[in-house]
C-alpha cells in the first residue's frame, strides 16, 4: 500500500517458505497496511511458483533457490527503486531474510537495508543445539523422502504452509541442513561465506516463541554479517500475551511490538531532503 504521508522508504515484503505474499497482506491489521500507516511504502510479491506467480510445483513447475536469490527478489527491489526512487529496503520472513543476505553477499541486490523476522538458517554453524539439529535433519529427510515419491514437496497437504516447493528448490534446503554447505546450485557461490560482505544496515527481529528461528539461532547468523546490526528480541505479545511464533512474527496478531521496531528503523534509513546519504 501506498501511505498517505510517505517518508520516502519502500520496503519491499519477501514471504516465507511454504507461504506467499498474502500472509503481508491480510486485512484488518497485516504488515503492509501496519508500516503504510506510518509512512512506509511497501510493495509484497510472490516468489516463483508461490501465490499468483506462475504455476505451482504440484503442477510439475520447477525452480531453484538461485532463481529467487539471482532473479526474483533483486529484479523487485531493482523495479520498486525505478518506480518510486528514494531508499527500498527489503523486510523478508524466515525464508525471505535468507534470499536477501545470500544476495547482499554475492552483491546482486540492491538494497539499502533488511528487516529480518525470524531470519531463519538451519546450518549447523548457526543453530549449536544438537537436539534441535537432530529434529531439523529428521523434518527434512521426512520432507524429501516424501517429495521423491510423489514429485514434490506436498506442503499444503501436510498442513505444513499454503504453499508445496518444488524438489530442485528443496536440495538446497537439504544441502543447508543435512551437509552444512549453503552454496549455489552449481557450488560456484557460497552463501554462508558472503555473509560477512553483507554490509548494508540489518535489523534482526526474533522471539522466544519460535522454535523455527530461536534468538540463539538469529544471533550467531547475525554476529557473521559485516555491517551494522540489531537484534531486538520479543519476550512477549502485545499485552502480557505469549510471545509470537514463527508465523506470527509476518502475520499477527499480538506482534505489534516488533513491527514498530521495524517501522522506526525503516524510517531512519530514509534519505535527506537535499538527497544525500545518512549512511
Amino acid at each position: 500500500p501506498a501511505p498517505e504521508q510517505a517518508c520516502g522508504v519502500t520496503a519491499v515484503l519477501a514471504h516465507a517458505m511454504f507461504a506467499r505474499r498474502t500472509a503481508f497482506t491480510r486485512e484488518p491489521g497485516g504488515l503492509a497496511r501496519f508500516l503504510a500507516e506510518r509512512g512506509v511504502r511497501t510493495v509484497a510479491f510472490d516468489f516463483r511458483g508461490h501465490g499468483d506467480s506462475g504455476k505451482p510445483a504440484r503442477a510439475g513447475f520447477s525452480w531453484s533457490y538461485d532463481d529467487l536469490v539471482t532473479s526474483d527478489l533483486p529484479t523487485v527491489v531493482s523495479v520498486a527503486r525505478e518506480r518510486f526512487g528514494g531508499t527500498v529496503a527489503v523486510v523478508g520472513h524466515s525464508l525471505g531474510a535468507q534470499v536477501a543476505l545470500a544476495g547482499l553477499g554475492r552483491g546482486i541486490l540492491p538494497a539499502d537495508g533488511l528487516v529480518a523476522l525470524g531470519m531463519s538458517l538451519w546450518h549447523p554453524a548457526v543453530v549449536g543445539n544438537p537436539v534441535q539439529q537432530r529434529i531439523q535433519r529428521a523434518a527434512v529427510r521426512v520432507l524429501g523422502a516424501l517429495g521423491r515419491r510423489v514429485g514434490y514437496v506436498p506442503v499444503r497437504a501436510l498442513r505444513l504452509g499454503s504453499d508445496d516447493e518444488c524438489l530442485r528448490y528443496f536440495r538446497t534446503v537439504e544441502r543447508v541442513v543435512l551437509e552444512g554447505r549453503w552454496c549455489s546450485e552449481d557450488l560456484q557461490h557460497d552463501y554462508f561465506a558472503g555473509l560477512a560482505a553483507v554490509r548494508v544496515p540489518v535489523l534482526a527481529l526474533s522471539s522466544r516463541g519460535d522454535s523455527t528461528a530461536p534468538p540463539a539461532a538469529v544471533a550467531g547468523l547475525l554476529s557473521r554479517l559485516g555491517g551494522p546490526t540489531e537484534h531486538c528480541i520479543l519476550r512477549e505479545g502485545d499485552g502480557g500475551r505469549p510471545a509470537p511464533n514463527h508465523g506470527s512474527l509476518a502475520t499477527g496478531p499480538f506482534a505489534t511490538a516488533a513491527w514498530s521496531r521495524a517501522a522506526t528503523f525503516l524510517r531512519s534509513l530514509a534519505l535527506p531532503a537535499d538527497g544525500g546519504t545518512t549512511r
